[in-house]
């Protein structure tokens, strides 16, 4: 199974955190190295993200990092450039919102985690990716449209060497088999 390379990984300041990331724009691979990662967006310090228990909007950072640190969970953040909405935060954080609770739940048949970022990558940055499935082929359209500053990992010292990691490819059965897996644990 061929994957996407991501160069230029540098680490992020284990210390400050919350610091860091408490302005822009990231996209958010959580467990990086799984098939398929979960994904997540977060601007100013919030996370917007759509899971099987359904949208999640304006999550604070420090929820996310604490269960990124009690669990090991592998993440690559992408810092995006901030969209042009002439500094206002309020009309992002909007967006996000809209994007993020047009859908119920994930389903493979209607929704995945990736299709709020896609919404937003497409009114906030004007980027034409209505056909994209899967964060593999979203990556290279935002990095030509020189929408990604750099790529930040946390907890994936084992796993990027020289700054490079390889994202594999995966399909929407793997998708749905992870859906179908996370729905069967929630009903236990």
């Amino acid at each position: 199974m061929l994957g996407y390379r991501v160069s230029n990984i540098e680490n992020i300041p284990t210390k400050r955190v919350t610091k860091f990331f408490a302005e822009g724009a990231y996209i958010i691979l959580l467990y990086s190295n799984r098939i398929p990662p979960h994904l997540s967006f977060m601007f100013n310090g919030l996370v917007y993200s759509l899971s099987v228990s359904g949208p999640k909007v304006g999550l604070k950072f420090e929820e996310l990092q604490r269960l990124t640190v009690k669990k090991n969970i592998e993440c690559l953040y992408f810092k995006l450039t901030e969209p042009d909405f002439g500094g206002n935060s309020k009309a992002i954080h909007n967006l996000l919102k809209i994007v993020t609770t047009r859908y119920k739940t994930v389903d493979p048949l209607i929704a995945t985690c990736l299709y709020p970022i896609r919404d937003f990558s497409i009114k906030a940055y004007g980027v034409d990716v209505t056909n994209v499935r899967f964060i593999f082929d979203l990556l290279p359209i935002l990095y030509k449209h020189n929408l990604i500053l750099g790529c930040f990992q946390q907890n994936m010292d084992d796993i990027v060497y020289a700054g490079d990691f390889t994202l594999r490819n995966y399909t929407m059965s793997d998708i749905e088999n992870c859906i179908n897996q996370y729905k069967e644990a929630i009903e236990q």
